[in-house]
């Protein structure tokens, strides 16, 4: 598990395997003003390895805020369909200082992020997506903070 990328640009604060404890969360930590300038889109997903459906799970959520602490995404995780996977959003470069979050909300069954990287390749269609102003925020963040949280099994 690669826990610090990109310089420091992009940091996952470590795995929670047991998920057992009440208000267990996982965070990535996004400095997108450090993201070297050969890195156009960041995907966010999150992967249920040992194969747990999102309905098993009470008061599970992911959130993604800005710098500010601001919400941009929030998904309920408990009240979907019982699936293992989801590809949450996608934020792509779209100039200097500038990216944009789609947010994406789409279930799978897979238990590796690979498994997600053939249908997020489908879903990022930013420029089109832009000219047809489709769920698609535009801004010049320079933080991300996305939280994974559950409440037990």
């Amino acid at each position: 598990q690669h826990q610090n990328e990109f310089y420091g640009a992009l940091y996952h604060t470590g795995d929670n395997k047991t998920g057992s404890a009440d208000g267990d969360g996982e965070r990535v930590l996004v400095d997108l003003a450090r993201m070297p300038a050969q890195v156009d889109a960041l995907v966010f997903t999150i992967n249920s390895f040992h194969g747990q459906t999102f309905t098993d799970l009470e008061r599970a959520q992911c959130t993604i805020t800005d710098e500010h602490g601001r919400l941009l995404v929030q998904y309920d995780l408990t009240d979907t369909q019982p699936s293992t996977a989801v590809l949450v959003a996608i934020v792509r470069r779209v100039g200097a200082g500038e990216w944009m979050l789609r947010t994406i909300g789409e279930y799978h069954d897979c238990r590796t992020v690979k498994k997600l990287v053939d249908p997020a390749a489908f879903r990022d269609k930013v420029a089109e997506l832009k000219a047809e102003g489709v769920d698609v925020v535009g801004s010049s963040w320079t933080r991300m903070d996305v939280t994974v949280t559950k409440g037990g099994v």
